[in-house]
């Protein structure tokens, strides 16, 4: 990804959680939430905390490609109209990379 898309990604992280410990000793399964409404996120961030998940935020689709580039993800959910791109477009760009 270009330079000035990481910086700008950068700065439109939503937010994460930190590691949720299950058992023997395993980290939880982590979920990427990509969509570019507050509340969106918001409620299925809420759906998703009463089980045991470690769960990481973007408000644009640029963002979300910055974090899968640095963490590993077992799921991705994603908003399907959002500005810059698309769901199913960011759903191509992830096919295309081996990591994902």
């Amino acid at each position: 990804m270009p330079k000035a898309l990481k910086d700008e990604a950068a700065l439109d992280l939503a937010g994460s959680t930190t590691a949720v410990p299950v058992a023997n000793g395993l980290s939880a399964p982590t979920i990427l939430i990509v969509d570019d409404v507050d509340m969106n996120r918001r409620l299925m961030r809420a759906m998703l905390k009463t089980a045991h998940y470690r769960i990481l935020e973007a408000k644009r689709p640029t963002a979300a490609i910055t974090i899968l580039e640095r963490e590993k993800v077992d799921l991705v959910v994603v908003d399907l109209v959002m500005p810059q791109m698309s769901g199913p477009d960011i759903c191509r760009v992830l096919k295309q990379d081996k990591r994902t």
